[in-house]
């Protein structure tokens, strides 16, 4: 919850969550693949009380049960959410209250800073059940899917450290999405 962490180039995957900053931590996300995840793929929450800062840049997000990315920061909060890769995120329709986790879209601002850095996130074959009070927190530009292929591919995010591949990965060069 209060601490420092830099998660890069990890492959997450079939867990109940995805990567999360929680109350004051203080994380550098960069670089990870998070997939079949039953709820969200990576959140940053300061819980009311605290002031967490999280850069989350180029990551792959791929088959949520909730959104891909939560957000929700203080007014006086710093950090940057770009150029992530967001792919059939709210596939669960148990998640469709935001009040269980997020907003049910691609990237959900629950809240944030004015000035907080949100850009070239690129997101494809989402499922949104936002009603709406909430329909202003949905911040991603919807493409298709060869451009998130295309993306992953300059970001050459070919295999993790472990060096598997990932679900993601293979279903989006093949073009077909495994069960």
């Amino acid at each position: 919850w209060n601490a420092r962490a830099e998660i890069r180039h990890n492959l997450v995957r079939n867990y109940w969550k995805g990567i999360g900053a929680f109350v004051n931590a203080d994380a550098v996300i960069e670089r990870n693949i998070v997939e079949d995840v039953l709820t969200w793929g990576i959140t940053v929450w300061d819980a009311g009380k605290g002031r967490p800062r999280a850069d989350i840049v180029e990551n792959l997000i791929y088959h949520t049960g909730a959104c891909g990315i939560a957000i929700t920061l203080p007014p006086e909060a710093a950090g940057v959410c770009a150029g992530n890769l967001v792919a059939y995120p709210g596939q669960n329709e148990k998640y469709d209250d935001p009040d269980y986790y997020c907003a049910q879209c691609p990237i959900a601002v629950h809240s944030a800073p004015p000035d907080y850095q949100l850009a070239h996130n690129l997101c494809a074959e989402n499922r949104r059940a936002l009603p709406d009070s909430v329909r202003h927190m949905d911040a991603c530009v919807d493409v298709g899917l060869a451009e998130i292929v295309a993306a992953a591919d300059s970001l050459r995010f070919a295999t993790t450290r472990a060096g598997s591949y990932s679900r993601a990965l293979i279903e989006l060069w093949t073009g077909s999405q495994a069960e």
